[in-house]
């Protein structure tokens, strides 16, 4: 869970040790300056997992040694990162895998089953005129911008996405689902390479976006001692100059894209796991080799390495991309 947007002025944060015995994950304190009177901070979750928030706000009053406080908590949801939208603007570009389930369930259960998954959504399904309409809802992530597609009505429920992690959250939690109350609800399965490579091409201009900042704070580290032992004047370009007046600034955003970038990485790991283990194929020995193409970005090598036959040998790294390209592997 990353902490964005604190005013670090008027909040003193601190990471404590998570305490084993209540199952906590992870736990902060923060202290507040005498004259503060509204805190305000942002969280951003790790989708997939689900769990509550406890908030615990106390207060010592000035005039009395009695201590106030009040405990908030709220409900963190696999789907979390996803906001319903109402129109796609790029849907006929998007290369979609699928996830169908049938079975014997009333609407009220299928409902039942995406409701303490999925962000916005009522108690009780939406009221159709006739039990063979679908009810529609459409998702976007905030991270990738992919989009999870759910329709269903009794004893039917289809999900689309371009991004098979998003599939592969829903699958599983479903799957527990259905495990907790005994019922049955059939899943057939679609997971297409090129929704992957779709999404690869998808949230590049993003890493390149993280990337490039990355590189102008690091010039600006380095024009700053140039400026600091040369003068004022060493520096003449005006590009280097607009990165020195806007120093500040990079410095405030580098701290958001650091994590973001480490999340966009986290992504990518996790769709090639995805996609693969739907497939039923563990590709967990092919992860270092991964995570190196990641510390030296490039799209060509990534969408190369994704086609590889996952099965094969594990790539060197001084060993060509695309030597040993695979389609689409039969499921086991």
């Amino acid at each position: 869970m990353d902490i964005l947007d604190l005013d670090k002025n008027t909040v003193m944060p601190s990471q404590c040790t998570p305490d084993p015995e209540r199952k906590t994950l992870v736990s902060y304190t923060f202290r507040c300056g005498e004259n503060t009177q509204r805190v305000v901070f942002k969280i951003r979750p790790i989708e997939g997992q689900q769990g509550t928030l406890t908030v615990l706000v106390c207060l010592v009053p000035k005039m009395s040694k009695t201590k106030v406080s009040r405990e908030l908590t709220f409900d963190i949801q696999p789907l979390c990162l996803h906001s319903i939208i109402h129109t796609d603007e790029r849907e006929k570009e998007r290369v979609l895998s699928t996830l169908e389930y049938t079975g014997n369930l009333t609407l009220d259960e299928v409902h039942a089953l995406l409701y303490p998954c999925c962000p916005n959504l009522g108690p009780k399904p939406e009221i159709k005129e006739s039990p063979a309409q679908w009810i529609v809802i459409v998702y976007q992530s905030a991270i990738t911008k992919t989009i999870i597609y759910i329709k269903y009505k009794a004893g039917e429920l289809v999900l689309k996405s371009d991004n098979i992690s998003t599939l592969s959250i829903l699958k599983e939690f479903i799957t527990k689902q259905m495990q907790q109350t005994r019922r049955t609800f059939d899943c057939t399965m679609d997971i297409q390479l090129r929704s992957a490579l779709w999404m690869l091409q998808l949230i590049n201009d993003r890493v390149a976006e993280q990337l490039a900042m990355a590189q102008k704070l690091h010039l600006y580290q380095a024009l700053k001692d140039v400026q600091l032992s040369e003068g004022g004047n060493a520096i003449s370009s005006p590009e280097y100059k607009e990165i020195l007046d806007n120093g500040e600034l990079l410095q405030r955003q580098s701290e958001r894209s650091n994590s973001l970038l480490e999340r966009l990485y986290g992504t990518i790991t996790d769709l090639y796991i995805d996609y693969y283990r739907l497939e039923g194929i563990n590709t967990k020995r092919h992860i270092g080799y991964l995570l190196g193409l990641l510390d030296d970005y490039d799209l060509d090598k990534l969408m190369d390495f994704f086609q590889r036959d996952p099965e094969g040998p594990v790539p060197t790294a001084d060993e060509p991309m695309g030597s040993e390209k695979s389609e689409e592997p039969d499921r086991e």
